[in-house]
């Protein structure tokens, strides 16, 4: 990748020392400095006048991705503060009979026959249909995009759960990527396994 040109012979001796590369535009090729110093000298500097000598420009380090442990759903969740949702996997049937849903039902406010949507203290996003067969993750993706439109501007915070991970039968590399939205809204919290996938995408 090409730099600034270099300008004067004490830039290649520079370069030589610290074993660095040289952008050789006629060749359009990197060449180690070094090399460049076993050149006749009117060439090189001839080379320097014209410009055809430049410093390898350094890649932009992609920004590293840290996890926010601020915003991690806690894992076994027994109570909620007064303003904190539990967001859990739900089926369209509303039949909260088990995994986390049965605990929306007991503890949070979830309510039988109401299988999505924000109920109580809970909010529930369908990953099974009103059979309680699981559905394709490219149907699952339209319910949390939706969750997350609709709570993004909200005063409370949500906590979610590894919705399509227990009796849906997804893991968490196949349902995090559809949370990618979220990882911005600030009052949306996400498990730990889903934000290891997350920071990584």
């Amino acid at each position: 990748m090409q730099g600034k040109p270099l300008t004067d012979i004490g830039q290649v001796v520079d370069m030589a020392v610290h074993k660095k590369a040289i952008f050789v535009g006629p060749y359009k090729r990197h060449i180690p400095a070094s090399h460049v110093l076993h050149w006749q000298m009117a060439t090189v500097v001839k080379m320097l006048n014209e410009q055809k000598l430049f410093l390898v420009a350094k890649k932009p380090k992609p920004k590293q991705l840290t996890i926010p442990l601020s915003r991690v759903t806690p894992e076994n969740i027994v109570s909620l503060e007064e303003t904190q949702v539990f967001v859990f996997g739900s089926n369209m049937a509303g039949r909260h009979g088990g995994g986390a849903a049965r605990l929306a039902y007991e503890r949070f406010g979830a309510r039988m026959g109401m299988g999505w949507g924000y109920v109580g203290s809970s909010y529930a996003i369908p990953t099974k249909d009103i059979n309680i067969q699981t559905l394709p993750i490219n149907e699952i993706f339209p319910w949390v995009h939706t969750f997350i439109e609709s709570v993004k501007d909200s005063h409370l915070t949500f906590l979610v759960t590894e919705i399509g991970c227990g009796l849906a039968g997804y893991e968490p590399k196949d349902i995090a990527p559809l949370f990618k939205e979220a990882m911005d809204v600030p009052n949306i919290h996400l498990p730990l396994r889903f934000w290891e996938i997350l920071i990584n995408l």
